[in-house]
């Protein structure tokens, strides 16, 4: 163990456990283990390779997962194992490294970040944030999108404008930055900030969408409606303008981003029917089908649209309009 860890307060770790509970969707993304390790479905392990060795079940929330190891030598266990067995870390790293995504220091209070053993995979030198002053300062500077570039942009690619009171709204140019639609990022569940989306715009175009760099986005959502417009229904899609031609024929309506938190939306308590505009492609059709599976055993309604391969609705409203 590392000098550094050795003098530095232990986390509480039936605390961190529990605080980590559900969310190791969002925890193992931001420590180096990539989602398409999360599928859920056989596949290679994130630490010692393989083909179909592998598989990430969360089973009750805990990020459970079992592996082979290659020799028929089976391995399991939950996040915390997990991370200990792909990054060599020790009980101790590994429970500072989630402690620290949490944001659960000890004495709340930011730490020095441990060092590596040598020979061991490096700690990632920062954990996202989830909100900061820059993404406040950068969100102070945007307008509604009323007589912007921005409405001009969505009204040209056939969208249903959102209320001035959701969470998109336009960012004049600043600097070097090209105006574009800002959209703020916020937890699933709890609706705080987490980060910002950018589409920058070129004339009628756009160039390409990037998220606030050193931010969390795993388990969040645009709130194209707010939460007080969600009483029994909700549409959802992945991307924006997705979310926005779905608003012709149903509202409210959200974007998740991408198909990792598409597939992850939890179950919300007062919404009994979802719509689901569904991307045209292996990773779309997997996560709607994996949130469908969750709603439907929950007890709602799921409709899902549809699409050919390589197309999202918005593409497929583009097209009819040629």
């Amino acid at each position: 163990m590392s000098d550094l860890v050795r003098t530095q307060p232990r986390p509480e770790f039936a605390l961190v456990r529990e605080a980590a509970r559900g969310r190791w969707g969002e925890i193992l993304p931001t420590l180096s283990i990539g989602e398409r390790f999360l599928s859920r479905r056989h596949g290679p392990c994130p630490g010692c390779g393989g083909t179909d060795r592998f598989r990430f079940d969360d089973r009750d929330g805990t990020g459970g997962f079992i592996c082979s190891g290659g020799g028929g030598s089976l391995l399991a266990g939950d996040g915390f194992a997990l991370l200990a067995h792909v990054h060599g870390w020790s009980v101790a790293e590994v429970l500072w490294q989630v402690a620290a995504c949490l944001g659960l220091e000890p004495g709340g209070h930011a730490q020095p970040r441990p060092e590596p053993e040598q020979g061991k995979a490096a700690i990632p030198a920062t954990v996202p944030k989830r909100w900061s002053e820059r993404a406040q300062a950068i969100w102070d500077r945007s307008v509604p999108l009323a007589g912007t570039q921005g409405e001009a942009y969505l009204l040209g690619r056939r969208c249903v404008l959102p209320p001035p009171d959701g969470d998109l709204r336009f960012l004049p140019a600043f600097r070097s930055h090209l105006p574009a639609l800002v959209a703020r990022v916020t937890d699933f569940r709890t609706a705080r900030p987490m980060s910002l989306h950018f589409t920058p715009l070129v004339g009628n175009g756009r160039a390409e969408r990037r998220l606030l760099a050193g931010h969390a986005k795993a388990n969040g959502v645009i709130r194209l409606w707010p939460d007080d417009a969600v009483t029994l229904g909700l549409g959802i899609a992945e991307g924006i303008e997705t979310a926005l031609t779905l608003a012709h024929a149903f509202r409210p309506v959200w974007a998740t981003i991408d198909c990792g938190n598409l597939g992850r939306l939890p179950v919300l308590a007062a919404v009994e029917s979802l719509v689901i505009a569904e991307d045209g492609d292996r990773a779309g059709r997997t996560a709607s089908e994996s949130l469908t599976r969750r709603w439907r055993a929950a007890g709602r309604e799921v409709v899902v649209i549809e699409l050919p391969d390589g197309t999202d609705l918005n593409d497929a409203v583009q097209g009819d309009a040629a």
